[in-house]
């Protein structure tokens, strides 16, 4: 089953957002921003520290091992960096993380028949590496304003050359609390820095859905989704097209998501 599209899950910690990437009904590349993200998914997964290397070595995504279930997720991993810890006050802005990304990232159309999903953990992270990514390329080590709109380009060029793809993009997020200038109220938006991106990134998604836990009752928890989630982010519409036909929640479930979208 494939659908297209690019979504958004927002939602507090440990309320199911990489889990939930484990329901995608097919091969899923998780680009993993998080430190061991990972080891919240509930199906077999394999780790490398880059993409590129993954395909030279000519490793498969499934298994073939007979009554073993297939391996369903490659998690690349951009967190784990060897090396000596700095003595000295300021951390130094190394471009090659970010660059390894996008290196990772322009070998995907070479490879569209190998794996069904993409996946990408958190945007938090994601974004401030891209933005000492743009500050490293300019010869600094702090930001300039100038580096922020630079930043911001190249967070858009990446998600739209991704979404471009064909293939079903589903960036995660975290939430930060916020003041809204006009009703004086806490309003809710996607963890990245900046004034304008928290809201702007919510504008780049065709699907938003906001994750939450509650307790089944049964002493254990019940991963849900919002499909009308509330304040800043369905005040940009940015609820799902068919979300009139569903409840107000669902079981965080993609295949059982796509089977109700129109087509």
């Amino acid at each position: 089953m494939k659908s297209t599209g690019s979504f958004l899950i927002i939602g507090p910690p440990i309320t199911g957002k990489t889990r939930s990437l484990g329901t995608l009904p097919g091969r899923t590349i998780l680009f993993n921003w998080e430190l061991e993200g990972y080891l919240a998914l509930r199906v077999p997964y394999v780790v490398c520290k880059s993409l590129r290397d993954f395909w030279k070595e000519g490793r498969e995504l499934k298994q073939t091992t007979p009554g073993v279930r297939p391996t369903e997720v490659i998690v690349v991993d951009y967190l784990v960096r060897p090396g000596s810890i700095s003595e000295m006050k300021e951390v130094q802005l190394d471009r090659n993380h970010f660059l390894n990304f996008i290196k990772d990232a322009n070998s995907l159309p070479e490879h569209l028949e190998e794996f069904d999903y993409i996946g990408a953990d958190s945007l938090g992270p994601f974004a401030t590496e891209a933005l000492d990514f743009i500050i490293a390329l300019n010869g600094r080590n702090t930001p300039q304003i100038q580096d922020y709109r630079d930043a911001i380009k190249k967070i858009m060029e990446v998600l739209f050359r991704i979404q471009g793809l064909g293939k079903p993009l589903i960036m995660l997020a975290h939430f930060q609390t916020e003041r809204d200038e006009i009703s004086g109220k806490g309003r809710q938006v996607p963890q990245v820095w900046g004034k304008d991106l928290p809201q702007n990134v919510l504008k780049w998604f065709s699907t938003i859905l906001q994750s939450i836990a509650i307790p089944d009752g049964k002493g254990g928890t019940s991963y849900l989704w919002k499909t009308k989630p509330e304040g800043l982010v369905e005040s940009l519409g940015g609820r799902p097209p068919f979300a009139d036909n569903l409840p107000a929640t669902i079981p965080q479930d993609f295949k059982a998501l796509f089977e109700r979208i129109p087509k």
